[in-house]
C-alpha cells in the first residue's frame, strides 16, 4: 500500500474525465483479486499473510450454497417484484460507494487496480443479497432460476478453460524478441528528461512487427515521492490517430528502475510512432518523474512479438 501517493482530489477528477478507465479498474480488480475477497469474506483471521487451507474455504462455500438451497426452497413470496428489484438496485449502488471511496481514499492517482478494498467489507451485503435473491427467485421462478444458474456456471467454466488453453499454447502477446536497449544497472548519472509538461515525441519502430508494450527507465533524482499520476498516449507516426491510450502506474515510479507496460498488441504499419505523456492535476506535494533521455527525448524500448 502507497497510501502517501492518494490524492483525492486528482482521483475525482480522474473519475470525472476518464470513466471507461475506472469501470476497466473495477472489472480488473474484481477479476485479479476475487479469491482474495472471498477468503477475507469467510475469515483470514485479520492477518493478510495467514489464511486457512484451501480446502476449508471450498467447503465453507458448499455448506453456504446448501443453506441459500434451503432458504429458497422453503420461502414464500414476501414482497412485491419491484421492492425486490430495489433492493438489489440498493445492494449494487453500496458495492459502487464502496468502491469509490477506497478508490479515492486508499488508492493511487490513476492505479490500474483497486487497493485497501478486503473482503470482510462484504459482510454487511450477504444477508441482504439472499434475501433479496430468495424472494426474486419466487417471483421468477425456481425453475427458471436453476437453468440461468446452470448456463452460468457452465459459460463461466467453458470460458475459463477456453481462456487457459489459448493462454497456454496460442497467447504470444508477452513473448518478445530480446532487447538490449537498457543495461542491466543503470547509470544514476546519465541524461534524464523530467515530464514536467504535456510531452510529445517520434521514435523510430520496426515496420510490419507486432508490438505489444514498452519499457522506459526512471530516474530517480529527489527524496520526495512521485505524486504526479501520468497518462501515456501511443499515435501513428503523424501524432494524429489514436492507437491506445492508459496510465503509467505510480508505485513504479518511486524509484531508479526499467518499468514495462503492456499494451493490447499492436500491428505497426508504418516505421514511426508517436508517444505522448500528459502528467495530470495534482493537489499533494511531490515531485515530477524523470526518465532516462537520449537526443533529448525519453528513452523508449518497445517491445516487439516474436511471432
Amino acid at each position: 500500500m502507497y497510501l502517501n501517493l492518494v490524492d483525492a482530489l486528482s482521483q475525482q477528477l480522474l473519475i470525472r474525465e476518464d470513466p471507461w478507465y475506472v469501470i476497466g479498474v473495477i472489472i480488473r480488480t474484481v477479476v485479479t483479486k476475487f479469491e482474495y475477497y472471498l477468503q477475507g469474506m469467510i475469515g483470514i483471521f485479520g492477518w493478510l499473510d495467514f489464511r486457512l487451507h484451501p480446502f476449508w474455504y471450498g467447503a465453507f462455500c458448499c455448506f453456504v450454497g446448501i443453506i441459500l438451497y434451503r432458504t429458497v426452497e422453503g420461502d414464500k413470496k414476501r414482497i412485491r417484484w419491484w421492492q425486490g428489484f430495489f433492493l438489489m438496485g440498493i445492494i449494487i449502488l453500496t458495492l459502487c460507494l464502496q468502491f469509490y471511496h477506497f478508490y479515492t481514499q486508499g488508492t493511487p492517482v490513476a492505479a490500474p487496480v483497486m487497493d485497501s478494498f478486503q473482503g470482510r467489507y462484504l459482510l454487511p451485503l450477504v444477508l441482504f443479497f439472499s434475501y433479496a435473491f430468495s424472494q426474486l427467485t419466487q417471483m421468477i421462478g425456481k425453475r427458471k432460476i436453476m437453468i440461468g444458474l446452470c448456463i452460468f456456471f457452465a459459460i463461466g467454466l467453458g470460458g475459463s478453460v477456453i481462456f487457459n488453453i489459448y493462454n497456454r499454447y496460442f497467447n504470444y502477446s508477452k513473448v518478445f524478441i530480446d532487447s538490449t536497449v537498457f543495461p542491466k544497472e543503470l547509470d544514476v548519472y546519465a541524461a534524464s528528461i523530467s515530464l514536467s509538461q504535456f510531452s510529445q515525441y517520434r521514435y523510430e519502430v520496426k515496420s510490419g512487427f507486432k508490438t505489444g508494450g514498452f519499457r522506459i527507465a526512471v530516474k530517480k533524482t529527489e527524496d520526495r515521492p512521485v505524486t504526479v499520476s501520468y497518462q501515456y498516449r501511443i499515435l501513428d507516426g503523424r501524432c494524429m490517430t489514436l492507437l491506445h491510450s492508459g496510465y503509467l502506474d505510480q508505485t513504479q515510479l518511486q524509484q531508479t528502475n526499467v518499468i514495462t507496460i503492456f499494451i493490447p498488441v499492436l500491428l505497426l504499419t508504418d516505421n514511426t510512432l508517436c508517444m505522448e505523456f500528459i502528467p495530470r492535476k495534482t493537489f499533494v506535494l511531490g515531485s515530477m518523474v524523470s526518465l532516462f533521455a537520449q537526443d533529448n527525448k525519453p528513452i523508449v524500448d518497445f517491445l516487439y512479438l516474436s511471432q
